[in-house]
């Protein structure tokens, strides 16, 4: 027994030490690797949010140039609108420089009442498509296009013509 209380008391416990400690060493080194992935996982999830973050604030970003460019274009349409009845109307106004020419006089005449008789006929057509109509799709199609010019003719002629004079 003494053999095997030397060697058990000795070398043994020395290789059972050994043993041990690379068991721990190995334990540890596996904990420290499981430490560092799910250390990798959180930093790749914190990018993520970051990039997710990015993305949002960029999509925003883009949303808010869209409604400011809409909202500027909107704004050139109503200017150029505003700028084309204004024109309109001072043309309405203007006059022909007559000198008492009697031809001149009736040119003028007739110019000046271009818009109302124009107004008053697409009316009567309007009346007349609309008391008349045999063929639903033909009169479908002449009343779009007759309604469309009488439209355009009312609006110009019942829009508040001070638009032209506030200059």
């Amino acid at each position: 027994m003494g053999i095997l209380e030397g060697i058990l008391s000795g070398g043994g416990l020395g290789i059972f030490g050994g043993l041990a400690t690379e068991g721990f060493k190995i334990f540890k080194g596996n904990q420290e690797h499981k430490q560092a992935l799910a250390v990798k996982k959180l930093d790749l999830q914190a990018e993520d949010k970051r990039n997710q973050f990015a993305l949002d604030n960029f999509k925003l970003e883009m949303d808010g140039r869209k409604q400011e460019l809409d909202a500027q274009s909107e704004i050139a349409s109503t200017e150029a609108h505003t700028q084309a009845l204004t024109d309109s109307y001072a043309h309405d106004q203007s006059s022909i420089e007559t000198n008492g020419d009697s031809r001149l006089i009736w040119v003028e005449v007739i110019r000046k009442l271009t818009r109302p008789f124009l107004t008053g006929f697409l009316t009567v057509c309007v009346m007349a498509i609309y008391f008349t109509a045999n063929d639903p799709e033909i009169e479908m199609q002449i009343a779009i296009g007759v309604l469309t010019a009488a439209t355009s003719a009312f609006s110009w002629w019942f829009t508040s013509s001070h638009i032209g004079r506030s200059k």
